[in-house]
């Protein structure tokens, strides 16, 4: 009896143990247990769990034998949770799991679908080069993966793939995947649509939000051909761990979609391809391209709030161009077709050191046009972005350049209120334009050249400090005036949710706290227009903290950053071609607003040293030559460009500014140095901006050839 009784409990027993193994994943209504998704998503199939909506529940660590295919046109809904910590297992020369034509599928790798832990992973294993984990395919439409973690092998495959279609389907539309963390693979998210002749599909309005990509090894986020529209937001590509590549380049997020395309509050940093023969590193590129017979959108695309550092040493000495932080490349190919590039308030910092090449080329932002087609037509909008490039190494023709943009009669340039600067070799200019370069000290000469083209005015060539080189928040303390910009209406936080001051917002994607308002009221003797000045803040023992530059019409407002504390500072006020002027005192400078006024009385300039002009205490007017004393050779120098009728903006002789130097300019120096004229200061002036000598631009015929930024249109 005893042995018939221990018989029973050894075969329930392997019953139970058997009945154990096959009950990894949960499938409800009609409840069922299974060994792998593949098993329980061929029960879906063949509508074993009907036709409404289905949860699929996973509950153990498993293997996948084959690649998991779940099919639409069964179900309204699929639901697929996680119940425990559990890993999924594939070894397979695809994708572990695929969505093939299902529609409104939700993928939630949290326990209980809560938080922000990522319980549920996914690897696969194998070495070919069609290693995935996620597919979609044949018109999947709807769907959402999200805090899954997924891992395939280095170098290989895509991870996330939102792809192809056959004839008959449609696009895979409106799919989502965010909050994932996904390692190796050559690249980690993709979406690419159908290239089929007369059953071409696009893959339209995908999701990339809030993703860890690491450690791919061609491009981070693909958003490919055949593509309308994509919001990528909140993700980050990075390395964390020594990647050996043979890829030609690495692009952290490329986009080649129509439509509209939004690129917000991305982090790009920590590029490590070890030992690699690499030729570029880029940031983010965008180059829309059109496959017939579809016809193309309208096609914007928009970078704001994102944070780009490169900093990666290359020993390639084989290639040119080393890469960018975001480059808008305006035609490539035949295939390339006309947008609109809006680039609000990124940061970009490209460091590292290059191997000895001519032509070695590095921009931390770049606009450029190569081979304009036809009249298609382009559009740049370029506005409140940090761009410093402190990259060393290279010949003696290297470019290390900060921000960087072509002259064509196909681009049209609205670009103002950037901060750009660049050091460290003889090759680093802080902007280039067409065929012309300047570096940090030739401000002036850019605003000067520039102006008649209307962008670039407010425009400034300084430092930056950071937090470090990968992570590009600014330093506390650090903020000057400098990083000011402008209100852009889609611009309306920074990248980590902290609101955009409305009228005196940052520049960069790092919003800071409320800058400090110098309400000043002034005058430049002779100028009924606006003109723009710079007003230092010096303490008490005449070192200059702080500049800000604004433009001023009897009134002008002057940010300072957290660089100054709340305390008292005399006010130095520069300009091009008036006397330097300075407060009767120090002035107190608090939070919020402070008003001081030179215009109401001549004792609010240190020494009184003011002219009554129409009844306004005003600077004076015909300090052309930058030596602090108005003089014959001030006079002689506005006499000369008025025999010659020279005229333009922002003209060193033009003294009231009405864009001509004539007689009427002529009677402030000759007035003035009558009186013997000279700048009265508490402290000796900062060497200014406006100085002829130190504004020089370098011009470049054939070397600064940027072809050699153009990238091929990438494949599926």
């Amino acid at each position: 009896m005893k042995k018939i009784i221990s018989l029973l409990f050894v075969a329930v027993l392997f019953l139970a143990m058997g009945n154990f193994a096959n009950s990894q994943v949960d499938v409800t209504p009609s409840a069922a247990t299974y060994a792998n998704l593949k098993t329980a998503f061929n029960a879906i199939n063949a509508g074993t769990h009907g036709n409404g909506a289905v949860t699929v529940t996973i509950t153990a660590n498993f293997a996948e034998p084959d690649s998991a295919s779940l099919n639409g046109g069964v179900f309204t809904s699929c639901a697929i949770n996680t119940n425990g910590a559990f890993t999924i297992a594939g070894n397979v020369n695809n994708a572990v799991v695929i969505f093939n034509g299902a529609d409104n599928v939700t993928m939630d790798g949290r326990i209980g679908q809560a938080g922000s832990t990522r319980s549920l992973s996914i690897t696969n294993t194998n070495v070919g080069t069609n290693n995935q984990i996620f597919k979609l395919q044949n018109g999947a439409m709807n769907d959402i993966v999200r805090y899954c973690n997924m891992t395939g092998v280095v170098n290989n495959g895509r991870m996330v793939n939102i792809g192809q279609s056959n004839a008959g389907t449609g696009g895979n539309n409106g799919s989502v995947f965010e909050f994932n963390a996904i390692t190796n693979g050559a690249r980690s998210l993709q979406v690419f649509g159908t290239a089929n002749g007369a059953s071409s599909f696009t893959n339209d309005n995908t999701t990339f939000r809030g993703n860890l990509c690491k450690n791919a090894t061609a491009i981070g986020i693909f958003i490919g051909s055949l593509v309308n529209g994509v919001v990528c937001t909140q993700n980050e590509v990075f390395f964390d761990a020594p990647v050996m590549t043979t890829q030609a380049s690495f692009t952290a997020i490329q986009v080649q979609g129509v439509g509209t395309i939004s690129i917000t509050k991305n982090k790009v940093y920590n590029f490590n391809l070890s030992g690699a023969p690499n030729a570029a590193y880029r940031g983010s590129i965008s180059l829309p391209a059109s496959v017939a017979p579809l016809v193309d959108p309208a096609t914007t695309v928009t970078y704001s709030n994102n944070m780009i550092s490169i900093v990666t040493n290359s020993t390639n000495t084989a290639a040119a161009f080393k890469g960018a932080c975001i480059q808008t490349q305006f035609s490539a190919a035949a295939t390339s077709i006309g947008y609109t590039a809006n680039v609000y308030n990124n940061t970009m910092f490209f460091g590292g050191s290059s191997s000895v090449l001519a032509a070695d080329l590095s921009e931390s932002y770049a606009g450029n046009v190569v081979l304009p087609i036809g009249a298609q037509s382009y559009a740049l909008n370029y506005k409140n972005n940090i761009a410093v490039n402190k990259r060393t190494g290279g010949s003696a023709a290297v470019f290390h350049i900060a921000q960087g943009y072509d002259s064509s009669s196909n681009l049209t340039v609205n670009a103002d209120y950037n901060t750009a600067f660049a050091s460290g070799s003889t090759g680093s200019w802080a902007v280039a334009y067409g065929a012309f370069v300047y570096p940090n000290g030739a401000l002036e000469a850019w605003k000067s050249n520039t102006c008649q083209l209307n962008f670039g005015t407010h425009d400034m060539f300084k430092d930056v400090a950071f937090v470090s080189a990968s992570d590009l928040h600014l330093a506390a303390g650090r903020v000057g005036g400098d990083l000011n910009g402008t209100p852009i209406a889609s611009v309306t936080d920074d990248i980590d949710g902290a609101a955009k001051n409305a009228t005196y917002p940052y520049k960069g994607c790092d919003e800071g706290a409320a800058f400090k308002i110098l309400d000043m009221g002034a005058q430049l003797e002779g100028v009924l227009s606006t003109d723009q000045v710079i007003v230092y803040l010096q303490n008490a023992v005449c070192g200059t903290l702080s500049t800000s530059t604004a433009d001023l019409n009897g009134t002008g407002k002057f940010a300072f950053g957290d660089s100054i504390a709340v305390s008292s500072y005399t006010i130095m006020v520069d300009s091009r071609n008036h006397i330097r002027t300075a407060s009767a005192g120090p002035v107190s400078i608090g939070a919020g607003t402070t008003v001081y006024n030179f215009r109401s009385a001549q004792s609010q300039a240190f020494g009184s040293n003011m002219i009554l002009d129409g009844g306004v205490w005003s600077f004076f007017g015909g300090e052309v030559t930058g030596d602090g004393v108005i003089d014959l050779a001030d006079g002689a120098a506005v006499d000369n460009d008025a025999s010659i009728f020279l005229s333009g903006c922002r003209v060193l002789t033009d003294v009231n500014n009405d864009g001509v130097v004539d007689l009427s300019d002529g009677v402030f120096p000759d007035n003035n140095a009558a009186n013997f004229v000279a700048e009265t200061l508490p402290c000796p002036a900062p060497t200014s901006s406006f100085n002829t000598n130190t504004n020089t631009e370098k011009v470049q015929i054939n070397t600064l050839d940027k072809s050699v930024i153009n990238s091929e249109v990438s494949g599926n």
